[in-house]
């Protein structure tokens, strides 16, 4: 278990020119999280050494990438449980690596508790722009409407992510994993 300091980024003016400084800094403030760690390990064997003389394929390297494969899509569905809130209810291959929360390994999986999303953990839309912070939820007003670049702002941000958030699937859909145009999370 370890104790994590958390500085609170603060997003101030600059003070310009000759402008006298003294006086204007900003107080930085900390939040002190506990945070539980634990090692998460994959193994894949590459077969005995007669396997390997059975095939042309380097089967021990081939476990490795699995291995390395497997621990980014493990970290990456563990960042998106946390930020989420919740495991939700679609399985599938695409979720192999953290079961279902009614799954009695769910929590050692996780290391950490899921908790809902907080106060400050909120994409807001102030004025057409996203701003990220609980404290503009006070401040909505008609102003602060959804276009066409609020989309294109939060696809930029999952776009960035080493791996987007997965697609929605209800269950009984039958089409739900046609694809017609391409548009497949990459």
């Amino acid at each position: 278990r370890l104790t994590v300091h958390l500085l609170n980024v603060k997003n101030v003016m600059p003070t310009m020119g000759s402008e006298v400084i003294e006086g204007r800094g900003e107080q930085l403030t900390h939040e002190l999280m506990n945070v539980d760690v634990a090692q998460a390990r994959f193994a894949f064997s590459g077969g005995s050494e007669a396997s390997q003389q059975r095939t042309t394929h380097s089967l021990k390297k081939e476990a490795i990438e699995s291995t390395y494969n497997n621990m980014n899509v493990y970290q990456d569905l563990v960042k998106q449980v946390h930020l989420s809130g919740a495991r939700g209810s679609q399985g599938g291959d695409d979720w192999e690596p953290v079961p279902l929360q009614s799954n009695p390994l769910f929590a050692k999986i996780m290391v950490n508790p899921v908790l809902a999303p907080t106060f400050n953990r909120h994409f807001v839309v102030d004025g057409g722009t996203i701003v990220n912070g609980g404290a503009q939820l006070a401040l909505i007003d008609a102003t602060d409407t959804h276009k066409l670049s609020v989309i294109d702002d939060l696809s930029q941000l999952y776009t960035v992510s080493s791996r987007p958030l997965l697609k929605i699937r209800i269950e009984g859909d039958s089409a739900a994993a046609d694809d017609p145009l391409g548009w497949r999370f990459k």
